[in-house]
This record gives structure tokens, C-alpha cells and sequence, in this order.
């Protein structure tokens, strides 16, 4: 009997520890995958977007150095990284983030061949700063340098991104920022930190006449979370990207990666004034993060790691 009830000890601080516990937010598992939908916003080096009569890219919305990219993330799911468990919804009913990077460099695949590999940073000015349609609720809180994406947990489910429910960058980042603030994460100064987007066009007119599910470019990053926020830290895990893997080889460690499909834009020009507000594409994207257990969890498990060595002991005196 003894040993039955530290059996389920132990199980109980796994459960909180390394499986999926379902409380209000994500559920958590050893190493746990979130699935997203993006709409992504082109702002233009002078502050404009891509339609801003005036602006000298007005006409010619080239995507180039300097330029930002203004990402409004719905995240649905969690699921097990390993093991092909089932996907969780997360509660409350919203998960959101809203990413802020700007281009730092651009190179094209091969002449002539009007496709591009991206890199990108966090913007220098600050996140979001000089985003005039930037609600006071996007940048609330504790905002450390480097930051490229925060999550926030909303007790309402009031934004859609498949069926596109908000109708303008204000109105996005208000429904992706009206929650609790979650986490901040970006660039902390490791070498292996990277954002990186390969083989896509440059003309944001271009990917605006393309279906909504058909891929067009490849994602991948690898960032670090920054203070701030109400979730719980994340620990180290190995940098698996091909940045990673061909740049640092295997062996790096980075708390955030992920990566997806960049899809195409069609059918926003008639919402809202979407497009007027730089948005002209969609993404398919997945992350990665392992947190850390909590000190309580940590310390019931090893109340029942060490009840059962006793019991062990025990019986192996009295057998």
C-alpha cells in the first residue's frame, strides 16, 4: 500500500513536471510544439506601408533592407514535440502574439531568379516603436531591448486569422494584445540566435495574388526568451534549425525554435483596409519550448523518488 501511494506521488509530480497539465493557458508537456496561423504586415523603411500615396515604395512595394515585418500570431494548439500525441486546445479560449523584426540583409537565390533568402533582427529602435496603429496594450509592461515577439493569454476568443476577423493592423494587434502578457522573447546576444526566411519574392504585390494555403517561401528562427511576463521560464533546448545545424553544428542550446510556410495573400485586399495597412501575406507556422518545472514539482518529485528508494531498501531487508 505505502508503496502504491508514492508510486502516485511520483506520477503527480511527472504529470506536472514533464506531461501535459491542463490549467488556464497552454498545456505544457517535457517538451511541448504550439501551432499558429500568421498575418503578416509589410512597413516600409520611411514608416509607411506598402499603399501610403506619397511614400516613395508607393506602386513598387519591394521588400528590402530596413524594411519591417509586422507578424499577428493565433496560437490553437499544444502537442507533445515527440511521441505524436494528440493536440491540446489552449484555455482560455486565445493564445496571441504580435512578432516586430526588421530586414537585415537580402540575397537572392540565383540571378535573375526573382526569389530571396532573408534575414532579420530585432528592430533597433525597439519593438514596435514608430508603429503609429500600435495599441498602448501591445507594448504594456516590462519591454526589455532585443524583444521580437510577445505572447499574450486572452480570456476571449475575439480574433481569427483563417477567416480574418479584424480589419486593420490596429484592430489586429488590439484582439492579439487584449489578454494577460505572457512571455517576451527575441535576441539576447547568442551567436546561434537567428530569423531567417529562404527562397521567398520580394514584392509584396506579388504574394498578395497568391492562394491563402499555398506555400511560397520557407521560415525558420531560433530566439531566447526575455524577462517579462507571467509564464513560466523556458530552458535550454538543442538548436535543431538548419542555421543551427550547418552554421554551429549540433551541440547549441537556445530556449525558442521554430519555423514554417510563408503562404500567399489573396483575398485580404477586400477587408477592411488590410492591405492598406501593409498586410500581404499569411503563415503557417510551428514552435518548440521546453519549460522549466516549477520548484514545488521539483521537490515532490524527489519526496517520491526517495520514498520509494526507502521502500525499496526496506523490502530488500525484510523480504
Amino acid at each position: 500500500m505505502k508503496l502504491k501511494r508514492l508510486s502516485a506521488s511520483v506520477a503527480l509530480a511527472l504529470g506536472v513536471s514533464m506531461g501535459g497539465t491542463a490549467v488556464a493557458g497552454p498545456t505544457f508537456f517535457g517538451s511541448t510544439l504550439f501551432e499558429d496561423d500568421l498575418l503578416r504586415f509589410l512597413i516600409n523603411t520611411d514608416g509607411s506601408t506598402v499603399t501610403t500615396v506619397g511614400s516613395p515604395f508607393f506602386g513598387t512595394p519591394t521588400i528590402t533592407v530596413g524594411d519591417r515585418i509586422i507578424d499577428i500570431w493565433e496560437i490553437n494548439t499544444t502537442a507533445p514535440t515527440a511521441g505524436g500525441g494528440s493536440q491540446v486546445p489552449i484555455l482560455p479560449p486565445e493564445f496571441t502574439g504580435i512578432s516586430d523584426v526588421v530586414v537585415l540583409t537580402k540575397t537572392e537565390t540565383a540571378p535573375g531568379s526573382g526569389l530571396f533568402n532573408f534575414t532579420f533582427g530585432a528592430n533597433p529602435g525597439g519593438y514596435l516603436a514608430g508603429i503609429a496603429a500600435a495599441p498602448a496594450s501591445a507594448t504594456a509592461g516590462v519591454l526589455p531591448a532585443g524583444t521580437v515577439v510577445r505572447f499574450w493569454d486572452g480570456p476571449v476568443a475575439n480574433i481569427d486569422l483563417v477567416g480574418i476577423n479584424c480589419v486593420s493592423l490596429t484592430d489586429c494587434m488590439s484582439k492579439a494584445s487584449d489578454g494577460t502578457h505572457y512571455w517576451n522573447a527575441g535576441i539576447a546576444g547568442a551567436p546561434n540566435e537567428h530569423i531567417n526566411v529562404a527562397a521567398a519574392p520580394d514584392q509584396a504585390a506579388a504574394l498578395l495574388l497568391i492562394g491563402a494555403t499555398i506555400p511560397v517561401a520557407t521560415a525558420e528562427f531560433a530566439i531566447n526568451q526575455l524577462p517579462g511576463g507571467i509564464g513560466p521560464d523556458l530552458g535550454p533546448q538543442e538548436c535543431t534549425t538548419v542555421k543551427c545545424l550547418t552554421t554551429f553544428g549540433p551541440g547549441t542550446f537556445i530556449d525558442v525554435i521554430g519555423g514554417g510556410i510563408i503562404q500567399g495573400g489573396a483575398g485580404l485586399a477586400g477587408i477592411g483596409t488590410l492591405v492598406a495597412d501593409g498586410a500581404f501575406s499569411r503563415g503557417d507556422y510551428q514552435f518548440q519550448v521546453v519549460v522549466v518545472p516549477e520548484p514545488g514539482s521539483l521537490a515532490l518529485l524527489g519526496l517520491g523518488l526517495a520514498g520509494l528508494g526507502l521502500v525499496a531498501r526496506r523490502r530488500k531487508y525484510f523480504v
